[in-house]
């Protein structure tokens, strides 16, 4: 877990990048709310409201939102000051002027290399995934094997059957499966 001490200079750094977008793109970011709840392989994340015009064109975006994963910056400290924050600034900055950019467009990579990040797209940590999720491969009565999520795995554990449209074979409780974990 990050320090408090730690959140102030990330904020900081944020804020440092903000006035310096404002600046070069005279753009209002307004206030850009931080949190450090995100989980899972991914660094960061920019979020935000979109706002449209009377013809219902996109034209900026308001609720202004940066979440940091904590476990990024206990792995690479320097990359997520020096690259994750501006490229998820530069999609604040798209969003308010999406004129500039979107996505990773090439628009987008111009923002971002200006607010010093490298317009790279993914970074090369080995994050923890964030959930992992459980499949069922089931053996119907003709011999065919279907994977099932835990949704329908549970309905028919519970009486329900499905029927395999290619061969007409027979789903239900009886029927052998065995379980697999996606994510780990």
């Amino acid at each position: 877990m990050l320090t408090q001490a730690q959140k102030d200079l990330i904020e900081e750094k944020v804020q440092d990048i903000i006035n310096k977008a404002e600046e070069y793109y005279n753009v209002d970011l307004g206030y850009v709310d931080i949190s450090f709840s995100l989980k899972g392989r991914v660094a960061g994340k920019a979020l935000w409201t979109r706002l449209f015009s009377a013809n219902n064109r996109i034209i900026g975006a308001h609720n202004m939102h940066i979440r940091f994963n904590q476990e990024a910056f206990i792995k690479d400290w320097n990359m997520m000051l020096t690259d994750t924050i501006p490229h998820e600034i530069a999609h604040l900055v798209c969003a308010a002027n999406p004129v500039l950019g979107k996505n990773h467009d090439n628009g987008w990579k111009q923002v971002c290399q200006l607010l010093g990040g490298t317009g790279e797209t993914y970074h090369k940590l080995n994050l923890t995934p964030g959930r992992t999720t459980k499949r069922f491969i089931y053996t119907a009565t003709c011999g065919t094997n279907i994977e099932l999520s835990h949704v329908l795995h549970n309905r028919i554990q519970n009486g329900q059957h499905r029927v395999v449209n290619k061969t007409r074979g027979k789903i239900d409780k009886h029927c052998p499966y065995t379980m697999k974990i996606k994510g780990e």
